[in-house]
């Protein structure tokens, strides 16, 4: 019975079984390829018990390919050994060549280099004894990667060609569309990129012929790749994200890796190094997993790039690493690249003595390789290395050297970049016409990569990173300026100034009105609204974590998945925009001109002071509806450094400790530094335009550090000794740019206003023992006095609420104490309001469902009385805390975050943040800070009110109930009822202090 069982077991032909595990294979799938793998191991097994050696050999190379396409890079190896064996025992000299370019293949990817060539000669010596021509292009093939992988792009194209042609004279398709990728692949390494784009266009024509999912994914990666080279970064992110979903899905680890990579390297040339960090960590373990020893190397090299900017040490031990495992495997290309990096670490350590060693180091080996893409790179940097060390001329020729590189690769973000060393060194030699020249074309350059991103976050970031090529622009005009005062050289720098400043919002404010959705493909659309249905899934795991123990792992990797949703949300909505006709027809707005923002922002008792801040001088214009000046301030280090102590005396409350007699006098004490350090900086800033000022309504549009400085807490310069705050006699508000305000007017001019007056949400239920919850059927509860001790809108301590440490906050538990002033607000809102015009959302209905309902939509004044919470390192963390539970008890996703902000339709006249430090958000050089208000103008607000700080609950309700009286039963405008309000609060001995009434601000449109 046993052996006819047994018997039964081997009766299965295992020519079935292989055929029925190659037809899987096609299915690229990951269970697919476990399945193939089972039916391969029967069929080695079935022949390896009837002495069948050669037909054995051919299923372990085949178990040996699909352990490849699963990323175990080292049991392929050790797989295609034992293939190797078999065919060596079976006497059939063709398939042992053949196995033998599979073996040396195999080593040359794990970085072992002499065993690989080894197993490619013997291969190719075989096949050319036999003159198996299949075998030979195979063989031929073997040593083009060995060549490739070491970093010899240009000997493995020899050896390619020769493979090619001897396909294509068989006449067959796969092995000659397998050369036609490695041919393009070598190519694009060598920056030959229309030769690589005709060789892999072929191949992904030929690979749609023979039908194979794996090796089309494969080409149309190397074809992305080509995108971005030339600055085409959007359309290579589509495809890439695309081909990553279908690696993943395969379980094809060592693929998704190189997708992860070469996102990471946009993300990078965007200016997000902190998320091409990210990709490139997750890109480095599954390329270690896998045991792809070169490309983790690579790994090494990109990750240190990240850190060069923040931790110069650290980014150090990382390229010093890439060089120690580059030398052992005698990788010339990476060495090159470790050098180099290196170079740049020293000079981000002001060692540029020590920088030009590594740097020439590097050039030296890059004579042996053809890579003019990243020579051109590295000449600009030892152009820069001797700016550094005062030798301009020669700085100048070596920034030439490397344009004329860039130019003739079609490198132009390394074109831009030389452009700009050879304005800044030109600057430096006073040569400033030709410096001039030189920054206006890397500026047009800028300009033109800026058309090829869609993402929103990532143009600002990519905006962030070149500002400093628009601060040298407006710098060389305004040197200029001082040379040829009369050809109008300070007007075309505030112009350029304003082509500096909020672009991307720029860009987002024309596209909020338009539903670039529409006529896109419907799976897109899926993808998009998958992502959303992970937010809430990502909510729902919060608030598992709300219950349980508070762990900071669990607070870490809430934070890291919800940054890599916000990658994917960003990037599925760049694709739609791409491919949305509607979006394409969209004219992007331009920034005004001088005249322009004279006659469309200004009017005659309106001044503008527009703020740019530089490394060795900063510049101030005053701008009216008749005239301008402008004016030479101090570097914008000092400036920031004074505005800096001004803000840490005026938010002196939120930090100051000791017991109640202490800590009274060290509030006392920077009570009064406060004005010392306010009549320094408004000296410096303002004192210059004293008279242009005066009795005028200001319109500040800051940089840097002033961003966080209330102006209207300023004293009035010629008044500094009286400590008569700038808002006794002006009213003041705040602009990203005037070009915002003029696209505000525009994409607002023709709008109804909504019918209804006032939405208030406020009081929310934050934590599990809020007496509302146990009588939740009870009337809402009035309000009662706050106790002497009042909260800020966003105070921590206590036991709960912890779902805010997922992403909110980085230690410890964070508690929600409920704010009971913000009822008292609420209610005195409403009752300025027309009753039958209000909605009064307040407890358990000031919930997020509430805040992202269609209603809202109907209000002109949307008001919210909550818990802010700001996230420094995490913007898209930061938001608006609401009900935490709902009427039965039941929890609640109550954070109203960044993304949801982006996604209402909210055509409000006025969004008032009621709350801590909603004005916040992330600095972006020349975007100012990109956060809440800029979501809420997304949304559509016309204006918006915000805060600088955690601000006093007490307090802001005072604040808030004056407001809206002035508002509304005075019937004067926000901006103009925001400063009577502040000035009633300077009336009162307990709210006189800047803290209590300064810290919010209203944003947008003035009139």
């Amino acid at each position: 019975m046993l052996a006819g069982w047994s018997g039964c077991r081997s009766a299965p032909d295992p020519e079935v079984s292989f055929r029925e595990a190659e037809s899987l294979r096609l299915l690229y799938t990951k269970n697919a390829s476990q399945r193939a793998l089972v039916k391969y191991r029967d069929a080695l097994e079935s022949w390896t018990r009837r002495g069948n050696d050669r037909d054995a050999a051919r299923a372990a190379q085949q178990i040996a390919g699909v352990y490849e396409q699963l990323g175990d890079l080292k049991e392929s190896t050790l797989r295609y050994a034992q293939a190797l064996s078999l065919s060596q025992k079976s006497h059939d000299p063709l398939l042992e060549a053949d196995i033998q370019s599979d073996v040396g293949v195999s080593h040359a990817r794990l970085g072992e280099f002499d065993p690989a060539s080894a197993h490619c000669n013997e291969a190719l010596h075989l096949a050319q004894q036999l003159r198996g021509l299949r075998e030979t292009a195979r063989a031929l093939n073997c040593l083009g990667e060995v060549d490739y992988h070491r970093g010899n792009s240009q000997g493995a194209l020899g050896f390619y060609r020769r493979a090619e042609q001897l396909w294509n004279d068989l006449g067959d398709r796969r092995g000659r569309a397998e050369t036609l990728r490695f041919l393009g692949s070598a190519h694009s390494d060598l920056n030959e990129l229309d030769a690589a784009g005709r060789y892999l266009k072929l191949s992904l024509s030929l690979w749609s012929e023979v039908g194979d999912k794996r090796e089309l994914a494969l080409t149309d990666l190397a074809l992305a790749r080509l995108r971005y080279f030339p600055g085409e970064y959007q359309e290579a992110l589509n495809r890439l994200n695309s081909l990553r979903d279908q690696f993943q899905a395969a379980g094809d680890i060592v693929w998704e890796a190189a997708c992860l990579s070469s996102v990471a390297y946009i993300y990078e040339q965007m200016g997000e190094s902190r998320t091409a960090l990210r990709y490139w960590e997750t890109a480095s373990g599954l390329f270690e997993a896998s045991g792809l020893q070169m490309a983790a190397l690579e790994m090494f090299v990109k990750i240190g790039t990240s850190y060069l900017a923040t931790d110069v040490a650290t980014s150090l031990n990382w390229f010093e690493k890439a060089l120690r495992f580059s030398e052992a495997s005698g990788n010339q290309h990476m060495q090159s690249w470790a050098l180099r990096f290196i170079g740049l670490a020293y000079l981000a350590r002001s060692d540029p003595t020590k920088a030009l060693g590594y740097l020439e180091r590097s050039l030296s080996i890059q004579a042996l390789i053809d890579d003019p893409r990243f020579r051109a790179r590295t000449l600009a940097d030892v152009g820069r290395t001797h700016e550094l060390l005062g030798d301009h001329q020669r700085a100048i020729a070596y920034f030439k050297q490397a344009l004329g590189l860039s130019r003739s690769s079609g490198d132009r973000a390394g074109e831009a970049t030389a452009l700009f060393g050879l304005a800044r060194t030109s600057g430096t030699v006073t040569e400033l016409d030709a410096a001039r020249a030189y920054i206006e074309s890397a500026l047009r350059i800028a300009e033109s990569l800026r058309t090829e991103v869609d993402n929103r976050d990532l143009r600002a970031s990519y905006f962030a990173s070149i500002h400093q090529y628009h601060e040298l622009y407006l710098d060389v005009l305004m040197r200029q300026d001082k040379i040829h005062p009369r050809k109008g050289l300070a007007a075309a720098a505030f112009e350029a100034s304003e082509r500096a400043r909020a672009r991307s919002l720029l860009d987002s404010l024309a596209e909020a009105r338009v539903d670039f959705r529409k006529g896109v493909d419907g799976d897109l659309l899926k993808r998009e609204q998958a992502v959303l249905q992970a937010f809430d899934k990502w909510a729902e795991r919060q608030r598992q974590v709300t219950g349980s123990a508070s762990r900071a792992a669990d607070a870490r990797a809430l934070a890291t998945e919800y940054r890599n949703l916000e990658d994917r949300h960003g990037q599925v909505q760049a694709e739609i925009r791409s491919k949305s006709p509607h979006y394409a027809a969209l004219a992007q707005p331009r920034p005004l001109t001088l005249d322009e923002v004279q006659k469309q922002v200004l009017d005659a008792r309106t001044v503008l002071l527009e703020f740019a801040l530089g490394d060795d001088r900063s510049y101030l214009w005053a701008v009216s509806n008749k005239d301008q000046a402008s004016y030479q301030l101090p570097a914008g280090g000092e400036i920031e450094r004074a505005a800096q102590r001004l803000y840490e005396r005026l938010t002196a409350r939120l930090t100051v400790t000791g017991d109640p007699q202490e800590r009274r006098r060290r509030i006392e004490q920077a009570d009064a530094e406060y004005w010392q350090e306010a009549a320094r900086l408004s000296e410096m800033l303002l004192g210059p335009v004293t008279k242009r000022i005066a009795g005028k309504r200001i319109l500040i549009v800051t940089d840097g550090a002033l961003q966080y400085v209330p102006f209207a807490a300023l004293p009035v310069p010629e008044r500094a000794g009286d400590r008569v705050p700038m808002a006794v006699e002006h009213e003041i508000i705040s602009l990203p740019s005037a070009s915002v305000l003029a696209v505000l007017r525009r994409e607002t001019v023709d709008r109804k206003l909504p019918d209804k007056a006032v939405a208030v949400l406020a009081d929310p239920v934050f934590e599990s023992d809020d007496p509302r919850l146990v009588a939740a059927s009870a009337p809402a509860q009035g309000a009662r006095k706050p106790s002497s001790v009042t909260p800020s809108h966003a105070e921590v301590g206590g036991p709960a609420a912890e779902a805010l440490r997922a992403g909110f906050t980085r230690d410890g538990a964070l508690s929600l104490p409920r704010l009971i002033a913000t009822r008292q607000e609420a209610d005195d809102i409403v009752a300025a309001a027309p009753t039958e015009a209000t909605l009064q959302a307040f407890g358990f209905d000031a919930s997020r469902t509430t805040a992202m309902g269609p209603e809202l939509s109907q209000y002109r004044i949307v008001h919210f009385a909550t818990h802010g919470v700001f996230n420094n390192e995490d913007p898209g963390l930061s938001g608006i805390v609401l009900s935490m539970f709902d009427k039965q008890g039941q929890a609640q996703d109550g954070f109203l975050r960044l993304h949801d902000i982006y996604g209402l339709r909210l055509p409000a006249e006025l969004v008032v943040l009621s709350a801590c430090n909603t004005a916040l958000g992330k600095p972006v050089r020349g975007e100012g800070l990109v956060g809440m208000v800029r979501g809420f103008m997304y949304a559509g607000a016309k204006r918006v009110v915000a805060s600088y700080w955690k601000v006093d609950d007490e307090a802001t309700g005072e604040l808030m109930k004056r407001f809206y009286l002035e508002m509304l039963k005075q019937g004067r405008s926000p901006a103009a009822a925001l400063r009577q309000a502040q000035l009633a609060m300077l009336q009162h001995d307990k709210w006189r202090a800047p803290f209590y009434w300064a810290a919010f601000v209203l944003q947008g449109e003035w009139k």
